[in-house]
């Protein structure tokens, strides 16, 4: 429901309009996201559509999604790199540790890599979620990567950009907004989840990683 927007609305040339307008979902049965599709014309001619997409609190979204945990055991993750990066169980935070020790000088990146199973296919999936924690105040990019190939650092991949804190976050992307239109899931072979810090010694955790499922799909 779009409150305030009963109206077309008439905009003079080399002007704007401020029109507040309040958003209201009132189900979330067709997913978790929607999208406010605006139009006009000019001239009467078409102009390009503006779609914003509205996405509800993250507590509320995720009731109306499927979620199925993948294993986190340090042994299925591939250390990958610009430094010395080890990769621990850390049973008192329920949680996978990775420390990076990085040389006195050159980039600085570690993007370890997951590699999914058969049964850990992301068809039909329309998210992911991790919660994530540093030790240090976090600098520099954050990406989570979808690589479509079984190779870690070659081949396509898709980048979702994410925040993070000393404090345990939750990271939730969404498919439908947060991906390009070319983006199939069902492809994905492998995940990598890091960042480009810019401290030398760069140590995070990783725990409940999910992949967000439809509650209608069979």
């Amino acid at each position: 429901e779009v409150d305030n927007l009963s109206e077309p609305l008439t905009i003079p040339a080399m002007s704007w309009l401020d029109q507040p307008i309040t958003v209201r979902l009132k189900t979330t049965a067709s997913g978790p996201l929607s999208f406010l599709r605006v139009g006009g014309t000019c001239l009467t001619l078409p102009i390009s559509p503006l779609s914003v997409p509205v996405v509800p609190p993250v507590e509320n979204m995720l009731k109306s999604l499927r979620a199925r945990t993948l294993s986190m055991d340090a042994e299925r993750w591939i250390p990958n790199s610009s430094g010395q990066t080890t990769i621990t169980n850390d049973a008192a935070e329920n949680a996978t540790r990775f420390d990076t020790q990085f040389p006195d000088a050159g980039d600085r990146w570690v993007y370890p890599a997951i590699q999914l199973t058969p049964g850990e296919n992301l068809d039909q999936a329309v998210g992911l979620g991790f919660e994530i924690r540093c030790q240090d105040p976090p600098q520099g990019s954050a990406l989570l990567m979808a690589v479509m190939v079984n190779n870690v650092e070659q081949g396509q991949s898709h980048y979702f950009p994410y925040s993070r804190d000393t404090q345990w976050k939750r990271v939730v992307i969404l498919f439908a907004s947060d991906a390009p239109a070319s983006f199939k899931p069902k492809d994905v072979k492998m995940l990598r989840i890091g960042a480009n810090p810019v401290i030398q010694n760069y140590t995070y955790w990783i725990r409940n990683l999910e992949v967000y499922y439809p509650n209608d799909m069979k």
